[in-house]
């Protein structure tokens, strides 16, 4: 079996699922995609070692906002 996944516009969601609807497919499972940073849920896991990692770090370790982007440019 094969999975898909796809981003429908909210104009065309409606006429989007009933043609799926009439092609018979047997399993639609719909979810929202976030829409801001307030709907994404992170891991208290993953918090604690964001934390852990800044404590760690020492100052000449740190890169400044301009420089990382002439380093990604």
């Amino acid at each position: 079996m094969k999975q898909v996944t796809l981003n429908i516009p909210e104009n065309l969601y409606s006429f989007f699922m009933d043609l799926v609807k009439n092609m018979g497919i047997e399993k639609i499972q719909e979810k929202e995609i976030p829409t801001n940073d307030s709907d994404l849920e992170v891991p208290a896991w993953q918090k604690e070692e964001v934390l852990k990692r800044i404590a760690s770090m020492k100052k000449d370790e740190y890169v400044s906002w301009e420089d990382l982007v002439k380093e990604v440019k």
